[in-house]
């Protein structure tokens, strides 16, 4: 079950992120650069793990695989969420609890691409709409960005917690799952707004 959710889970992010890439000619063709590349994500706590394999049409996020590993990068589940949501990812690799090991300098050109994503918000949107329209949607984007952005800081705050709680403390619900835990926070968090 839970390798199940985990790669439903990796699907969505694999999906999400590839949409971004293709967005950024940029970021594509540095994404073409590294193909062939693998790079596994170890998690310590939770344990899991999963490979990022980089191609010319994005990436490709698999729980398995049979090519040697390029680059390995090693931290708690919470130092991996943080560093997926870090503004500057390049930055956080060196300054945080995260233990690297292979080709490093493959995972700090993978992260420099996804930092210097600059999706063409403007083009895709054009492909729906006519200019007025478009110039109101791109002004509604600007503005929710702060939404976004605290949306964003209380998801980390609060996944963070339940990895810290799941692990410090793990007779606290002996039954509950941290996807059950996740919905109970966010459940007692919105009650309270």
């Amino acid at each position: 079950m839970y390798s199940m959710i985990m790669q439903t889970a990796l699907t969505t992010l694999e999906k999400g992120v590839n949409k971004l890439i293709m967005m950024d000619a940029k970021a594509t063709e540095q994404m073409a650069t590294l193909e062939g590349k693998t790079i596994a994500i170890y998690s310590t706590t939770p344990s899991y793990c999963f490979v990022i394999i980089p191609t010319s049409a994005g990436i490709f996020l698999t729980q398995t695989n049979e090519s040697p590993i390029d680059a390995e990068l090693t931290a708690s589940s919470a130092i991996l969420l943080q560093l997926l949501l870090a503004k500057n990812k390049e930055h956080f690799l060196r300054s945080t609890d995260l233990i690297m090991a292979g080709n490093t300098g493959l995972l700090y050109q993978f992260f420099k691409i996804l930092d210097n994503l600059n999706p063409d918000w403007e083009h895709e949107l054009s492909q729906w709409f006519s200019p007025d329209l478009l110039t109101l949607a791109t002004q509604a984007i600007q503005s929710g960005n702060q939404q976004i952005k605290q949306s964003i800081a209380f998801v980390q705050s609060q996944l963070s917690q339940l990895f810290d709680n799941t692990t410090v403390q793990p007779n606290n619900k002996a039954h509950q799952t941290p996807l059950t835990a996740l919905m109970d926070s966010l459940q007692k968090r919105f009650k309270k707004s």
